[in-house]
C-alpha cells in the first residue's frame, strides 16, 4: 500500500467516524464541543493510520 492509498484510507474512514457521530445524534453545540469533536477526529485519524501500517509491516513479514 502506497502513502496515498494509506492517506486516502484513513481521510475516507475518519469522514465516515464523523459523519456517523454526527447523524447518530452526538452534534456539537458550543466551542468546547467542536473543539472535543476535532480532537476525537484528530486521534481517530491518528489511531486507525497506525493500526494500517502495522497490519502493512506484519504483512510483509
Amino acid at each position: 500500500m502506497t502513502r496515498t492509498r494509506l492517506s486516502t484510507s484513513v481521510l475516507i474512514c475518519t469522514i465516515a467516524y464523523l459523519a456517523t457521530t454526527v447523524l447518530l445524534g452526538n452534534r456539537p453545540e458550543s466551542e468546547a464541543d467542536w473543539v472535543r469533536f476535532a480532537v476525537s477526529g484528530v486521534l481517530f485519524a491518528m489511531l486507525f493510520a497506525a493500526g494500517l501500517l502495522l497490519l502493512l509491516r506484519l504483512a510483509r513479514r
